[in-house]
């Protein structure tokens, strides 16, 4: 509604600061009944926070809102019975095939997949075990893309695994030695 987020501040943790403590501030412009909604959205207490129902049956959000009028049709039967033939065999159907694009993201969901500005590594246990990943963002099309990371790291002997994408692996298929591991005993 304001065009921009509701906590904002280029250091990390004053940001989390910010939205635990519901530290934010509504344009002049918004009504009082839209300021009290936003208020009881970012409600950090998630007890106090509104629900769903809650908010449907809000009078700001419920403010011009028609009921949604639906049409009835006749549905004839013969086009659904006309699928199966005399057998009780389905028919030959055509499936169609969409070609597979890349997946859009909005700007929570790209926010989430940075593991510094994630929330919910706030919240979560840590198991000891840390996930390496690499992301970029470009206005090139996924397959030019794909298309030079298979260029590049293919004379150097990997093979990149993608799907619908995303370049899954890039693995190395040259077999390396490896020295046994080495320990030592010093005498106290």
């Amino acid at each position: 509604m304001a065009g921009y987020l509701p906590f904002e501040d280029s250091n990390l943790m004053s940001l989390y600061k910010k939205i635990f403590k519901a530290d934010f501030s509504c344009p002049s412009w918004f009504s009082t009944s839209a300021k009290k909604l936003i208020k009881k959205i970012l409600d950090p207490n998630a007890n106090n926070r509104i629900t769903i129902a809650e908010l449907i049956n809000n009078e700001w959000f419920k403010k011009g809102y028609q009921p949604p009028r639906f049409e009835t049709a006749d549905v004839n039967l013969d086009d659904v019975n006309s699928i199966f033939d005399e057998s009780g065999e389905p028919a030959q159907l055509v499936v169609e095939r969409r070609e597979e694009r890349p997946s859009v993201m909005n700007a929570f969901e790209l926010i989430s997949t940075s593991q510094g500005l994630n929330l919910g590594t706030l919240f979560e246990k840590q198991t000891g075990s840390v996930k390496r990943e690499t992301r970029f963002a470009s206005r090139l099309p996924a397959n030019e893309i794909l298309s030079k990371i298979e260029a590049a790291a293919g004379p150097m002997g990997f093979n990149v695994q993608k799907r619908n994408y995303k370049v899954v692996e890039v693995k190395d298929h040259r077999i390396r030695d490896a020295a046994p591991c080495f320990h030592s005993s010093i005498p106290s």
